[in-house]
């Protein structure tokens, strides 16, 4: 028997989601809400949401709320046992929760990282282990009674995108499972533990802006990781943003940039052998592949063929 469920969900995240959850069987995705279409762009241009896109393309019937009563309205004249959100960003109302049974995807292991950003969170601060997490919507954000959650490793090359795509494959296969045995109340229930809770922010623009004076060589490629879409990691160079998109950390430069590298200042960059070197208070980091503002994203090498002062610049 196939259970009347709405889905609510936002960005790409949520749209991969969408599109695995609509072929279960035990699911009869009845709608969808989405937050609604935006202007974005220099001409200021509509644009969907990446989940309603992907609803139309299922043709299910989708609804943009603006605000919590709108939520509300739409959601009580609906006929749904079961609701599942992943990224949706609107508050659902404390009222509308008793609508039907309300499921949450979360991107952590619960209740570490509750919040906004718990992928890139994990990515900056340089986790080995990760997960996803399925809970009970309660009036308190991330805090409700976990159903089920498994762990996802995090690999050295991981970034938000691959990361990303291991939490939706992880995610997809507990809720398959969970579905029917959590509405029979087969479940055992978990409450979180609030004094082992931890919280990530909403990500923005200055996220992604190197600090030369506390920022480490770890800490700026995490956050190439964690920031690989957007905001991405940057900093500047005669006053046109550069972006950082490839780097790795090295011990020491060649022996004859060594001793400049000794008197070097934070974020002053350094030419030797056809690589490209910046300063950080822990040492030298290579950067591999980069974009000046403006322009495409290219090479090193590519890029020191076009700089011919490059050498001695200082990034800030």
């Amino acid at each position: 028997m196939k259970v009347p469920t709405i889905f609510l969900g936002t960005p790409d995240i949520a749209a991969e989601i969408l599109k695995s959850i609509s072929s279960n069987e035990n699911i009869d995705l009845v709608a969808v809400i989405t937050a609604p279409d935006k202007k974005q762009g220099r001409k200021m241009q509509i644009k969907k949401t990446e989940v309603k896109t992907v609803a139309e393309e299922l043709k299910i019937p989708v609804y943009t709320p603006s605000t919590k009563e709108e939520i509300h309205t739409i959601l009580a004249g609906l006929d749904f046992k079961l609701a599942i959100t992943a990224a949706y960003g609107l508050i659902i109302p404390e009222k509308t929760l008793d609508l039907a049974k309300f499921l949450n995807i979360h991107f952590s292991l619960l209740p570490k990282y509750r919040g906004a950003s718990p992928i890139q969170a994990s990515l900056l601060n340089g986790d080995k282990v990760t997960g996803v997490t399925i809970f009970e919507l309660s009036k308190k954000m991330d805090c409700g009674d976990i159903i089920d959650q498994a762990e996802v490793a995090i690999d050295q090359n991981d970034d938000l995108e691959s990361l990303s795509a291991k939490l939706i494959n992880k995610a997809v296969i507990l809720v398959a499972a969970l579905v029917l045995p959590y509405l029979k109340k087969e479940i055992d229930l978990q409450i979180q533990d609030d004094n082992q809770s931890s919280y990530c922010y909403k990500i923005t623009k200055k996220d992604g802006l190197i600090d030369f004076d506390n920022d480490d060589c770890e800490k700026v490629i995490n956050k190439i990781r964690a920031f690989k879409n957007w905001p991405t990691t940057y900093s500047y160079l005669a006053g046109k943003i550069l972006k950082i998109l490839e780097a790795k950390k090295v011990n020491h430069l060649e022996e004859e940039a060594d001793e400049v590298t000794n008197k070097a200042s934070k974020g002053q960059i350094i030419i030797a052998h056809g690589k490209i070197y910046v300063i950080l208070k822990d040492g030298p980091l290579e950067i591999q592949k980069l974009q000046m503002e403006g322009k495409n994203p290219i090479t090193a090498k590519e890029f020191i063929a076009g700089y011919a002062n490059l050498n001695g610049s200082t990034l800030g």
